[in-house]
């Protein structure tokens, strides 16, 4: 398991053409950012990965708003995205997609475009999908805007431990209302699209 496998295009297709002249086909799953699959795509046949044993990759999406990819600093658009999901599936390889909702600054417009995309998206052959609630990290643009920039904030191993992207954070809760709307929606979409949605979904935590 590669957490950053496409960032240099020739290692990855020196890896293929070696597995290749090997004859070996062995199974793997990778991390890919959507803007290093559609430039991959360009320099290699995305079949050729599946062929030696690609069968999966995970993709961070977050967004379906190009707004808000832009204050994640994501460095990709949501083309990339729609672009490296559909060369993904038509190579026959999985696209396991991850989203976040509740990010800070989101509007319901932004949400809106996220579900329009997700939607979209749940209908490619082999797309499985992983929605999450925001949780902010340290040392990140967006932890630094909540609570301002601090190598020691008072926050405990105990609030970290208690905290995820699927059962809620003891760090910060977001906003209530607003995720009990996502809540509803994905809902929605795991009743069209039981075989996408391949983790429990996102639960709320009050107060």
């Amino acid at each position: 398991m590669d957490p950053n496998f496409s960032t240099n295009t020739q290692r990855v297709i020196g890896i293929v053409e070696e597995m290749e002249r090997r004859g070996l086909c062995i199974q793997l799953r990778a991390n890919m950012r959507a803007k290093d699959i559609v430039h991959l795509a360009g320099h290699i046949d995305l079949e050729r990965l599946r062929k030696v044993g690609l069968s999966a990759i995970f993709v961070g999406c977050e967004s379906g708003s190009d707004r808000m990819l832009e204050l994640m600093t994501k460095n990709a658009t949501v083309q990339h995205t729609i672009e490296g999901c559909r060369m993904l599936s038509e190579a026959g390889i999985v696209q396991l997609t991850s989203w976040i909702h509740d990010l800070p600054q989101e509007t319901d417009e932004d949400s809106d475009l996220t579900f329009r995309l997700v939607k979209d998206l749940a209908l490619l052959p082999h797309n499985e999908q992983k929605h999450h609630f925001f949780t902010p990290f340290p040392a990140t643009d967006m932890y630094d805007a909540l609570f301002g920039a601090s190598e020691d904030d008072g926050r405990s191993q105990r609030d970290w431990a208690r905290s995820d992207t699927y059962s809620g954070s003891a760090i910060w809760s977001g906003r209530p209302d607003f995720r009990r709307r996502v809540l509803g929606r994905l809902v929605e979409l795991r009743k069209q699209h039981p075989e996408v949605l391949v983790r429990s979904l996102p639960r709320l935590v009050e107060g």
